[in-house]
């Protein structure tokens, strides 16, 4: 069992299926799967790219 499986469970208590979770969450297959396999969010794989990070962002927006 995954730890995404963990996280959404019936209400018996027992895991959803990887197929209910995208169903149910309407995300697409390939998507969950490789955040299954440990793929980086394209926002976090792009972050070097940004002049700003993050914290910087917040700071001027305050």
């Amino acid at each position: 069992m995954t730890a995404v499986q963990e996280s959404y469970l019936d209400d018996n208590g027992k895991p959803l299926s990887i197929h209910k979770i995208y169903t149910l969450y309407n995300v697409k297959q390939t998507t969950l799967q490789d955040h299954l396999n440990g793929a980086q969010s394209q926002k976090d794989a792009h972050a070097h790219e940004h002049k700003l990070s993050d914290a910087k962002e917040d700071v001027l927006a305050d």
